[in-house]
């Protein structure tokens, strides 16, 4: 199952999203959709793709659009990612092909254009690099010399082909984000310009084209790239090798202890495509924006490190465990759930819940487990030692702490989760293993109680159908009888493995499947359906549990659903498998990773 291409794109310096596909949640751009530089504080591009002309139609992205109707979707032939890092789409037109190839290095982006005439005439064909502006941006730009130099809300970028000889159309496009007047003017040859400059307070679509003849079996490569710093000089000459020579540095300091090798590169280098000055996104697809803007969630960025921890880019991870612990806390000391570029919180997404105390237990796991692979210390014992004091002011419920949205995000309104109490439980035990390796007593002896008395009443919301229940909510006394699976995240956040554990391990691999070996989420409607990182945390507990096959299956499964760029998807629709929800998540691919490297996170803790 292959769903549209959808990926991040990016290094250090910038982070985008990138599709030929798809497009982010307001249907209106393709290619490149966003562009942040340095932080994720202005989204400067609003699309940026070639398009090629041929006969008064435009064909760019899937996109096929005459002079005169609606643009046709044209799905490409193949959809894929080589070299763990180059997007490619290969494109079969009446008459010719096209294929498109797309990569980010440090700091810029390379997109190349390939036309094949296939027809059995000569055939003419204008080729060009579209890039649209943001909406709400003030754009400066100077063409001249076949380069477009512009300034966007005072951030550098440029543009230029391989073409000894272009012409350009530069024009503002719609304040409303619905883009047409780049487009229109190639299709008409309206606004035609060998030299432009000015400023506007609309977003400005810009073309820099070039015209050519293809004989009957000829070809033609068309490059362009895309700077987001100011730049001088850009060089075609190497082709992507500069783009291949990048990314294969970056992934020569992985741990090799794996699975599916290749499945992981590629998540990792998009992954760190997504991560900008330590803030790893919930989502760029728009999905997920708290008021409009990129968020970082706690709880789906620490889950996201993990996939970082684990692969040993221990500099990444830590971006974002420093970014995490800069963030403005409230006043009773715990974290918002949602962050903006500026660590001041930022609530008010699309699931604005009470609160989340799961990030806790995610927390002072991680604590352990990078001690564990580096042999150092993630903080200092204040700081594990303030965050897990959080608990000391938080209410419980029969003996679970809340009330709170966990996971789930409040499904049921404020809850005491049995699940998220799974994380804390799990990251206490952790704590008390770092407390009891650096004989630190004292708080070895302030957290134990708590940690045996959390596990009790965890232990105690199992029933006799084989299973631990949701747990409780602040409006009534009785325990929830339906079923969580990010219960099975308990495995990878330390907590203890008991014959209950084993057994609802069963209960919900058999009542929360789908499509076989898809796992799903609650009993509740917006939650019908496979989850990707419930998958993978089934995938996880499996493998700790002992069962090779069913692990090896959960994995299989996920690899078989992934995009065209080898990117996975928050969730399926549980009616029709070919369609995929919020395409691609973070954390779905970051847990993919981490389920790829279980067997070495397993080996590690039972070495300690």
């Amino acid at each position: 199952m292959r769903y549209p291409g959808l990926t991040y794109i990016g290094s250090n310096t910038f982070s985008a999203l990138y599709g030929l596909h798809d497009t982010i949640i307001d249907q209106k751009a393709c290619g490149l959709q966003h562009l942040y530089v340095d932080t994720y504080e202005k989204d400067l591009i609003h699309t940026a793709t070639s398009v090629v002309k041929k006969d008064d139609v435009l064909y760019y992205a899937d996109r096929v659009k005459p002079k005169v109707g609606h643009p046709k979707r044209h799905h490409a032939k193949v959809s894929e990612v080589i070299d763990y890092a180059i997007m490619k789409d290969h494109f079969v037109y009446d008459g010719f092909e096209k294929i498109d190839q797309v990569a980010a290095h440090e700091t810029y982006i390379r997109f190349q254009t390939t036309i094949m005439n296939t027809s059995n005439e000569k055939q003419q064909f204008s080729v060009g690099a579209l890039a649209i502006t943001q909406l709400k941006t003030t754009s400066k730009w100077n063409y001249q010399d076949g380069k477009l130099e512009l300034d966007v809300d005072g951030y550098p970028l440029g543009i230029k082909t391989d073409q000894q000889k272009t012409y350009a159309y530069i024009v503002e496009d719609a304040p409303s984000g619905f883009m047409y007047r780049g487009f229109q003017s190639m299709l008409f040859n309206e606004h035609r310009t060998d030299a432009s400059k000015g400023m506007t307070k609309t977003p400005l679509a810009s073309i820099i084209c070039s015209d050519i003849i293809l004989d009957q079996g000829e070809s033609y490569t068309f490059n362009w790239m895309l700077s987001v710093k100011a730049q001088n000089s850009y060089d075609f000459s190497k082709g992507f090798d500069d783009v291949k020579t990048y990314w294969n540095h970056y992934l020569s300091k992985i741990n090799p202890d794996m699975i599916m090798t290749e499945e992981v590169k590629v998540k990792l280098v998009a992954l760190k495509g997504a991560l900008l000055g330590g803030l790893l996104p919930a989502d760029l697809t728009g999905h997920y924006f708290a008021n409009g803007h990129v968020a970082f969630y706690s709880r789906d960025a620490l889950m996201g490190a993990r996939a970082f921890l684990y692969a040993h880019l221990f500099d990444d991870f830590m971006s974002i465990i420093q970014f995490f612990l800069k963030c403005e806390l409230k006043e009773n000391g715990e974290y918002f759930q949602r962050y903006r570029f500026d660590q001041t919180g930022d609530e008010g997404a699309n699931n604005d819940v009470f609160k989340q105390i799961d990030f806790i237990g995610y927390f002072a796991s991680i604590f352990k487990d990078y001690y564990l692979a580096k042999g150092e210390l993630l903080c200092d014992f204040e700081t594990l030692d303030r965050i897990l004091s959080i608990l000391l002011q938080t209410e419980k419920k029969n003996g679970l702490y809340g009330p709170e949205g966990g996971v789930n995000e409040g499904v049921y309104g404020p809850a005491f989760i049995t699940s998220t109490n799974m994380f804390i439980c799990g990251g206490l035990k952790a704590a008390l293993d770092m407390f009891a390796i650096f004989q630190m007593k004292d708080l070895k002896d302030k957290w134990m109680k708590h940690y045996e008395n959390l596990h009790q009443a965890i232990e105690a919301t199992y029933g006799q159908e084989d299973y631990y229940y949701y747990g409780y909510v602040d409006y009534h006394h009785d325990v929830i009888k339906r079923y969580d699976t990010p219960q099975l995240f308990g495995t990878s956040f330390h907590y203890p493995l008991t014959d209950k554990y084993r057994a609802s391990y069963h209960t919900l691999k058999t009542h929360a499947a789908y499509y076989t070996y898809g796992i799903g989420y609650s009993e509740q409607e917006y939650h019908d359906g496979p989850w990707i990182f419930n998958t993978a945390a089934a995938a996880e507990t499996a493998y700790v549990l002992g069962y090779e096959k069913d692990y090896l299956n959960f994995m299989d499964f996920m690899k078989a659903h992934q995009n065209g760029y080898g990117m996975l998807p928050e969730a399926i629709d549980a009616q029709l498998e070919a369609r995929p929800l919020i395409n691609p998540l973070m954390w779905a691919n970051a847990e993919f990773v981490c389920a790829a490297y279980i067997r070495y996170v397993w080996k590690v803790r039972n070495d300690a």
